[in-house]
């Protein structure tokens, strides 16, 4: 473990891994349908893992809707408030600020306040919370009956991600919508999304080589176009300032390298159809 840390934190590791990430996008990009056209057709339910999830993963899509007069719901499940330690402000604090955040970056997506329920569960816990979330989301699901819920990629490394997903699935499964599930990926292009941390060094070397290659083929890879409304998403997403910025001038608050938002501020947005779970016999 102590070796893949060490790993982790080697510049030349990271940019070789986002430059073979960049690799990778253009790979499913070139398997992926068109979907801009059909975007603004049917009602969707955006849901979040953390604050700013939102924005990175679905903001041109989310305007597209909206200028198509789609209603639009977003659900952030964490309250953020473990992303960053600080010294100078304390986690409840942060929590705060993020979802102040969120709401910023959404009213300049086009949401209005009203659009937008936090879930509140603590950052980096939810995993332990699945059921409950499932139990949520399978009342709001059928409360506001969307046509097409967006959710983070099962493949995401980050267990709320991973969590959010199988809540998600489970909910749609249990509540019997007949929705349309389209999977955006955030974490997704970290290396870690594709290893068994307590597998061996030589285990984890060949996971990080076939993983990938196999999961190319199985995905259902489909993209929107961000013209006219790029910038705007990234005017959203600036408004997550404790993500995009040194908040608090600490020298260890992290902030979102170029490269990692050059995945997920583009030309284009990508996401994975899923198939539909089978739905529960009323």
């Amino acid at each position: 473990m102590e070796m893949i840390k060490r790993l982790y934190r080697s510049p030349q590791f990271r940019r070789t891994t986002l430059w073979l990430a960049s690799v990778y996008r253009r790979l499913l990009r070139a398997r992926a349908r068109d979907f801009t056209d059909k975007v603004g057709h049917r009602s969707s339910l955006i849901l979040a893992p953390h604050p700013d999830d939102e924005t990175l993963g679905c903001g041109i899509t989310i305007m597209r809707k909206i200028a198509a007069g789609r209603p639009v719901q977003v659900i952030i499940a964490t309250d953020g408030r473990h992303s960053h330690h600080s010294a100078k402000i304390s986690a409840s604090e942060l929590a705060a600020i993020r979802q102040r955040e969120a709401i910023e970056a959404c009213r300049v997506l086009g949401l209005g306040r009203d659009r937008i329920r936090f879930l509140e569960y603590e950052d980096q816990a939810l995993l332990g919370d699945v059921a409950v979330v499932t139990g949520q989301l399978r009342q709001m699901i059928a409360e506001i009956g969307p046509q097409e819920i967006y959710l983070p990629s099962a493949i995401d490394s980050n267990p709320d991600h991973r969590a959010l997903n199988a809540a998600a699935l489970a909910a749609i499964e249990q509540a019997g919508a007949a929705v349309d599930i389209f999977e955006y990926p955030i974490w997704f292009w970290d290396p870690k999304a594709w290893i068994d941390i307590d597998a061996s060094p030589i285990a984890m070397a060949w996971q990080l080589l076939t993983r990938p290659i196999r999961t190319l083929f199985a995905l259902r890879p489909v993209f929107v176009r961000s013209e006219e409304f790029l910038a705007r998403k990234r005017t959203a997403f600036a408004a997550h300032q404790s993500q995009a910025t040194n908040l608090t001038g600490e020298k260890d608050w992290a902030v979102m390298d170029q490269q990692t938002l050059d995945l997920l501020i583009r030309d284009d947005e990508l996401f994975f159809l899923r198939p539909h779970p089978k739905a529960r016999n009323a």
